[in-house]
């Protein structure tokens, strides 16, 4: 179960980093986001740093999808991939029991009949 939760968790933080990246790309190629962009009067612009760069209304909504998506990933990537990872963490190592008087097993050595 831990080793399952470990890879789930593992794939959750991977898809959030490499949907960030491919967020990062996707603003710069096309000058900014949406969230710092604006519409006005069925024109699209997406923004960054106070410069707008007009778009399409497709891109400006395919900009908008892919922002929610971050919000999303990274909710889960953080909160479920990091709780995941922690628990698979946990069971690595199993405490030992202090064995029993004279249950230690010895190799015979020369000087044993």
């Amino acid at each position: 179960m831990r080793l399952w939760a470990g890879r789930i968790g593992g794939t959750l933080v991977t898809i959030t980093l490499v949907n960030f990246a491919a967020f990062l790309v996707h603003t710069s190629k096309i000058g900014g986001s949406t969230a710092n962009g604006k519409r006005v009067e069925g024109r699209y612009y997406v923004g960054e740093h106070g410069r707008y760069t007009e778009v399409t209304e497709r891109r400006w909504q395919a900009m908008r999808a892919h922002e929610v998506s971050v919000f999303m990933t990274h909710t889960l990537g953080a909160l479920l991939g990091g709780a995941l990872l922690t628990y698979a963490g946990r069971g690595g190592r199993q405490p030992q029991t202090p064995a029993e008087p004279g249950a230690a097993h010895r190799r015979a050595g020369p000087d044993d009949k």
